[in-house]
């Protein structure tokens, strides 16, 4: 397909996932398969290498490398599904408030579509599971006092440095670091779940 064609099929496909909340979605099922793929393979790779290095007292060297090279593979991929995800929550919110079936105050508006500014990861997660509770009357709650949620917040800096390095050292992964965004990982996926077990009849794809 050349790109006109690519965004005739863009367009289709959202104003289908706007047509109702059924195929919001559906639409939310596709973002997901698509994200799982990348971040289960490069977790697989980021493990495997990982196991080699440690095997050798994590010195520098080839393996070394290529354990960096995946793990920071690994970063990119779980960041853009949780942002990706978070992302399709936020706009089959604004989806619904369109079709009447969910309020916002302009504000709410603002901060979900980030008309004035773009919001941090952690916020855009924050409302993003916010209002997708309520638009299907869930009474899920990320605990946000849990070991698990500051790990979260510990991997975001990771993700952070990752894509704005000020040296050199800032591209490197150290096994702590490796250990929180595995952590987060697993923690993303199981609090997704729950989120989609507390909403009646959800026909949510599972991570």
């Amino acid at each position: 397909m050349d790109k006109q064609e690519l965004e005739k099929v863009e367009r289709d496909i959202l104003t289908d996932a706007n047509s109702s909340l059924a195929a919001s979605i559906e639409y939310l099922n596709g973002m997901l398969r698509y994200f799982d793929i990348d971040t289960r393979k490069f977790h697989g790779l980021a493990t495997e290498w990982m196991a080699k290095v440690a095997e050798g007292g994590f010195k520098d060297g080839p393996e070394y490398t290529e354990w960096q090279i995946y793990e920071r593979a690994l970063i990119r991929a779980l960041f853009a599904e949780i942002e990706g995800t978070t992302a399709a929550m936020r706009q089959i919110v604004l989806w619904a408030h369109e079709r009447g079936e969910y309020t916002l105050s302009d504000i709410e508006h603002a901060t979900l579509s980030e008309k004035h500014r773009y919001n941090t990861c952690k916020d855009n997660f924050t409302v993003a599971f916010k209002h997708f509770t309520l638009l299907f009357d869930s009474r899920y709650a990320v605990n946000k006092n849990s070991q698990e949620w500051n790990t979260f917040l510990r991997s975001i800096k990771v993700r952070d440095g990752l894509m704005h390095p000020k040296s050199p050292l800032g591209f490197q992964v150290s096994g702590d670091m490796a250990k929180d965004i595995n952590e987060t990982l697993h923690w993303f996926n199981q609090t997704y779940s729950d989120l989609i077990k507390s909403i009646p009849n959800a026909r949510v794809s599972y991570i």
